[in-house]
């Protein structure tokens, strides 16, 4: 068995037999309910071979397709097609697709011939079958039209390539095809009609025209027959088709107004077109009469009310039209173009397609060819009609309108094309908005479907012209912008036409007239990309017109001349006011726009035009935005992002003179976010220029302390009025001064520490100076005198501030020194010796909730807020049995990292019951079972050692010198040894303003005690133990002496202890403020943080000298005066308090021991006390094992009455001002 398949596609393959294709499988019969005689089981096989993608289809004459086509001719004898289901089946889908596949696919070409003979005799039991299915009604229009018509088609790819085939029927008497002296014979062709009509076809289609038949049965009729005209016998066929064209034309010429609105209308056209094909062929004298009948029926159908004949009108017009310009055979059938034109003219057809339904989109759509095509034939009247029939219409109708105007534009005269303009010109004047917009579109739309140069160029003529006749909207204005450039980008000779409009816009420009549009037109022309919102695609950039720009207009000249224009126009329109950034200057554009595509364009030039900004016009630029009086802050924040993006389109010696002469010349208290940003970038900028900066990937690098506008610098981190600005301005001095030094600078750290306090040192002098304070100044000068003997520096010029921002100054430059501390000291993880004075007392109670999720509930412990965060991970790290290495332990979803475990819980802003979040990461030491639960975690062994090496106080020997020289060259340390900074931050601190106060208060946190207050304690130790050698007590270990003095002190009039603890601790004759700092030094003394033997010893002889009362009186009723700050008195009754109760008590602090939890936790946050010889597990264990402080006698025991009732009298006061919040 052999088929035809769709994988015959290659030349040389044959198509392979059927029971070897894949996909072929043994059908099984479907059960027959109806008629038995026509083969269930072909069909079948036959739809599962031909409704496939790899389709092969049977040509044999005992195979499927033979089969089906027999047994559906013997039920067409019989009349019983249509009541076999499976005949009707076959008829209608699937033998439709096998004849289509089998004369029209590609693959016909490659088959064989005893394929193509096959195919030839499925044709001709094809003309069996449609002959006895033409003796019954009703008429097969489906066989006809879609079977019979693709058989007789000489077009077909199955005719084509069989043409050259000679016919092999053996001719009869009548013969109904015949050749025409074609060099194609066409032999298999005319063997199919001739077999039709030898079968009685043609007597059969004679006969049913003789009955009633409709538009759609006779043009199914007709059609195969008019499909093979060219090959009609005209002797045998003229007189068998005469009384069906008779028929056909009066049933044409008989349609009333209902027939035409009928949905099948459109089978009318096709009767026609069968008609007029058989005349061409057959009747050639009848088809002028056929032609009017056609275009009658048309004119007929376009002049009807109804929406679908008026549109099937339309359908058939087109069409006519598109044959004009069709070639083949069909072609001949057409009317010419000319008389088609000249009907269309004589009928005013175009007229009356337009009488209505134009606000119908798909109506207008065929409208439009039908423009096209009448083209130049179209008349100024008719023209202008069209163009009017948008007035007083809604938006649908003018955008239809336009749109076919557009699109018939490109078959227009000179005169049609010049009259449309004019059209556009009058109803631009007077319009509205909304007219104006869909003009301006119309003019995009007919600059894109007709972009010849001369209607170019008359369009771009036309859009200027437009423009200057009215103030247009800005967002016309940017349509127009779009449009114009749209147009210009299309034209052939566009060099020229830019050449012309760049003389325009430079013209506007300086005539201050349309500046705004004029610029954005340069700027367009020149190449550059549109706007954020525009719409049409970036364009290379056109060098010669940069070139024009600069050769012929000074262009950059031309932009910032016509910048200071439009600002003394704003400036006007101001009336002396303020200038307002959202002002109209022009009516159109805002004073903020002018500015901004003022400076955008520069920016472009500069950029994309490699151009550089001369330093006279950097200055004009500068002087109208920046220092002009009447520039506004818009003004000048434009303009100082402006100059900052623009950095590296100025020459060096420009950017060096902005700097020096504008950006050095700002009034500091002015400078903003964008000022500072220009400031910073040009500062890196010129530094690096002057090789003081290196710039390398992520980070500078400060070569020379000397950088050209550190004053300014300084200046700006004083007086600017926002505090991010100055926060900005304070890290990059950080960052110039320590943290972005190259490595050779940094090898003498002391000196830079000196340097940078003495810079402080001298600008909180300038400050002193304007307050008029003698004691400041003086303090403030001794303190510099100081840092000058220890470190030389040169004298700066200062600039002196103004009296009314004396206090931020202040305050801002003790917050330097502050960040300069923190910022350097926070590297230095080891714990410390010399301990800074905030952590070397006990602070306010804090107690922290810890969350985790390793346990149910929070669990609460207490810490004092001075106590380090090291310290309370070791808690934490007990409570979990965990090393604090094993922990991740964060604040408010803050990670708390080891290198900030030297920092004091003070530093952090604490909330009641702060929550610390507790995750468990590790699985490395633990908590070994014996260890006691009121000893601290313990550490693994390099920790511990290292640990034991630095916490050990000094009087055990066991600090490494190594550590002790890094924290000697702390800047805290350096400082704390200038003994004289400690007068000076009391002189501020007693200044009238809260701020300055809480700003000393924090700075001193930072440093050590201050010597002289130690000094003062330790007189205490010597007076107090007479049969002692005058040998001075052991020195607390955070009060190192000042260093660099290795004379020794001169002697001073031996004081007694009650002279010194009066001048230290009355209340009535010390500065509440320094009252504090003495007690907590005090408090540092007698219950250290990192405890050591001195501290029992200064504690009897502080009791023997009778201490206890000078701090009692503090805690009287007039104590302190009413003026004190509440603060400052809080904290003084917190301090007093907790050394009352260490005295009176013998007891240690009790926040400072204990931890509130479900299960007791008890710590201290002390030192390891000295280490003894011991195995090493038992020295693991005593190194982390807090001991107490060592309690000295209760003298409560020994107190008489009347001591005793006056601390009872002065606690149960001061508890009760306290609840009561009236300390």
């Amino acid at each position: 068995m052999k088929d035809v398949t769709s994988t015959a596609l290659v030349p040389t393959a044959a198509p392979p037999p059927y029971n070897s294709l894949p996909d072929a499988k043994p059908c099984s019969p479907k059960p027959d309910y109806g008629n038995p005689a026509f083969p269930q089981a072909n069909l079948y096989e036959l739809e599962q071979r031909v409704f496939v993608d790899q389709w092969s289809i049977p040509y044999k004459k005992d195979e499927s397709l033979a089969k089906c086509l027999i047994a559906a001719t013997n039920l067409a004898k019989e009349g019983q097609c249509e009541s076999n289901s499976d005949c009707r089946n076959f008829m209608e889908s699937c033998m439709p697709e096998c004849f289509r596949k089998l004369l029209t696919a590609l693959a016909v070409r490659n088959w064989q011939p005893d394929v193509q003979e096959g195919v030839y005799n499925m044709l001709m039991l094809l003309i069996d079958l449609t002959v006895e299915r033409l003796g019954y009604n009703p008429v097969p229009e489906k066989l006809l039209s879609n079977v019979l018509t693709m058989a007789f088609d000489p077009e077909a790819e199955f005719h084509i390539k069989n043409k050259s085939r000679q016919s092999t029927l053996e001719q009869g008497l009548v013969v109904y095809a015949k050749s025409r002296g074609s060099l194609d014979p066409y032999g298999w062709l005319l063997d199919v009609i001739n077999k039709f009509g030898s079968r009685g076809g043609f007597d059969k289609i004679l006969a049913k025209f003789g009955e009633n038949l409709t538009a759609n049965e006779m043009a199914a009729l007709l059609n195969p027959l008019a499909v093979c005209a060219q090959f009609l016998n005209p002797d045998t066929t003229c007189s068998l088709l005469s009384p069906c064209m008779n028929k056909a034309i009066s049933y044409i010429k008989g349609l009333t107004d209902d027939d035409l609105k009928n949905k099948n209308i459109g089978s009318v056209t096709e009767l026609l077109k069968a008609v007029k094909m058989l005349c061409v062929y057959l009747w050639p004298q009848e088809i002028a009469s056929t032609s009017t009948l056609c275009l009658d029926v048309i004119l007929r159908m376009l002049k009807c009310s109804h929406f679908n004949a008026r549109m099937n009108g339309l359908k058939e017009l087109i069409k006519l039209i598109d044959d004009c310009s069709a070639t083949g055979a069909s072609s001949k059938a057409a009317i010419d173009a000319e008389q088609l034109q000249n009907w269309m003219a004589e009928n005013n057809v175009l007229s009356i397609t337009l009488e209505s339904n134009i606000d119908q989109a798909q109506y207008m759509d065929k409208i439009k060819s039908i423009i096209e095509f009448v083209g130049q034939r179209l008349s100024i009247e008719e023209l202008t009609k069209i163009w009017s029939m948008q007035d007083r219409q809604n938006c649908q109708v003018v955008d239809n309108i336009h749109g076919i105007m557009a699109a018939a534009s490109t078959k227009f005269s000179q005169q049609q094309f010049d009259h449309l303009i004019t059209l556009i010109s009058k109803a631009w004047r007077g319009s509205s908005d909304i007219t104006w917009r869909r003009l301006l579109t119309f003019i995009g739309k007919l600059g894109k479907e007709s972009n010849q140069g001369k209607v170019s160029t008359k369009l771009l003529d036309l859009l200027w012209e437009l423009l200057h006749l009215n103030s247009l909207p800005q967002a016309h204005v940017e349509q127009f912008v779009e449009e114009f450039f749209s147009i210009l980008s299309e034209m052939g000779n566009r060099d020229s036409a830019k050449r012309q409009y760049v003389a325009r816009c430079v013209d506007d420009i300086k005539k201050n007239m349309c500046v705004i549009p004029a610029l954005k037109m340069l700027r367009h022309i020149s190449g550059a990309k549109g706007s954020a919102g525009s719409k049409g695609p970036p364009y290379k950039q056109d060098k010669f017109i940069f070139n024009e720009l600069n050769r012929s207009h000074e262009v950059v000249k031309l932009v910032s001349t016509s910048l200071a224009t439009c600002h003394r126009d704003a400036v006007k329109l101001a009336n002396g006011k303020s200038v307002l950034p959202l002002v109209l200057v022009d009516g159109i554009y805002s004073h903020k726009e002018h500015v901004m595509t003022h400076l955008e364009f520069l920016q472009f030039l500069l950029k994309d035009g490699s151009q550089y900004l001369p330093w006279n016009r950097a200055k004009e630029i500068w002087d109208t935005l920046v220092t002009n009086p009447d520039a506004c802050s818009s003004d000048r924040e434009m303009c100082f992002e402006w100059f900052e993006k623009c950095l590296p389109d100025l020459e060096a010696d420009t950017q060096s003179l902005l700097f020096q002469h504008k950006l050095l010349k700002m009034d500091p208290s002015q400078v903003g976010s964008k000022a500072f940003s220009c400031f910073k970038t040009y500062f890196e900028h010129v530094n690096i220029h002057e090789s003081k900066l290196k710039k390398r990937p992520g980070v500078l690098i400060v070569e020379k302390l000397e950088l050209s506008g550190i004053d300014f610098l300084w200046q700006i981190s004083l007086a600017a009025p926002e505090e991010e600005i100055a926060e900005m301005a304070i890290d990059f001095i950080l960052d110039l001064s320590y943290k972005f030094l190259s490595p050779r600078l940094k090898k003498d750290v002391v000196s830079l520490h000196h340097r940078f306090i003495n810079e402080c040192y001298n600008r909180l002098k300038a400050v002193a100076e304007t307050i008029g304070d003698t004691a400041m100044t003086t303090a403030v000068s001794n303190a510099t005198k100081t840092l000058t003997a220890m470190a030389v520096s040169e004298a700066i010029s200062l600039s002196l501030p103004k009296r009314t921002n004396r206090s931020q100054n202040i305050c801002r430059l003790l917050h330097l020194a502050e960040r300069y501390i923190s910022s350097i000291e926070g590297q230095h993880s080891v714990p410390r010796v010399i301990l800074p004075h905030g952590a070397s007392f006990y602070g306010f109670p804090v107690t922290l909730c810890i969350v985790s999720d390793t346990i149910k509930d929070s669990v609460k412990i207490r810490c004092h807020s001075n106590a380090t965060v090291g310290s309370m991970k070791e808690k934490v790290a007990r409570l979990f049995k965990q090393i604090p290495s094993n922990l991740q332990i964060s604040m408010d979803d803050i990670p708390l990292p080891s290198t900030e475990d030297q920092k004091r819980l003070s530093q952090y802003k604490l909330k009641d019951n702060q929550k610390i979040h507790v995750k468990v990461i590790g699985s490395g030491l633990i908590l070994p079972s014996e260890i006691e639960e009121d000893s601290v975690v313990p550490l693994a062994t390099s920790q511990v050692s290292t640990m034991a090496a630095a916490t050990a106080s000094p009087s055990a020997g066991q600090q490494p010198s190594f550590y002790l020289e890094q924290e000697k060259q702390l800047p805290g340390v350096v400082i704390s040894s200038g003994g004289n900074v400690f007068e000076m931050l009391y002189q501020l601190a007693s200044m009238d303003d809260p701020r300055i106060a809480e700003q000393v208060q924090t700075l001193l946190h930072l440093i050590p005690p201050d010597p002289a207050v130690i000094d003062a304690l330790d007189q205490i130790c010597m007076k107090s133990s007479p049969a002692a050698p005058p040998v001075p007590p052991p020195r607390l270990s955070g009060s190192p002496k000042k260093s660099g003095s290795p004379a020794p002190r001169e002697k001073t009039p031996v004081e007694g202890s009650d002279v010194v603890l009066r001048r230290l601790l009355d209340p009535n004759g010390r500065n509440p403020f320094r009252l504090l700092y003495n007690l907590q030094v005090l408090s540092a003394r007698l219950m250290p943080t990192n405890q050591d033997a001195c501290s029992n010893v200064f504690c009897e002889n502080f009791l023997q000298a009778g201490g206890l009362s000078h701090v009692l009186r503090v805690l009287h009723r007039d104590g302190l005066p009413q003026d004190v700050d509440y603060a400052v008195r809080q904290g003084i009754y917190f301090t007093a308090l907790q050394i009352t109760r260490f005295l009176i008590c013998g007891q240690n602090v009790p926040h400072a021991l204990q931890s509130s939890s479900t299960s007791s936790v008890s710590t201290t946050c002390g030192a390891p006390s000295p280490v003894k010889p011991t195995t090493p597990k038992k020295l693991q264990v005593d190194l982390v094992r807090m001991t107490p402080f060592s309690t000295v006698t209760p003298i409560i025991k020994t107190m008489s009455r009347a001591l005793l009732e006056e601390v009872v009298d002065s606690l149960v006061r001061v508890a009760w001002a306290a609840a009561a919040g009236q300390l």
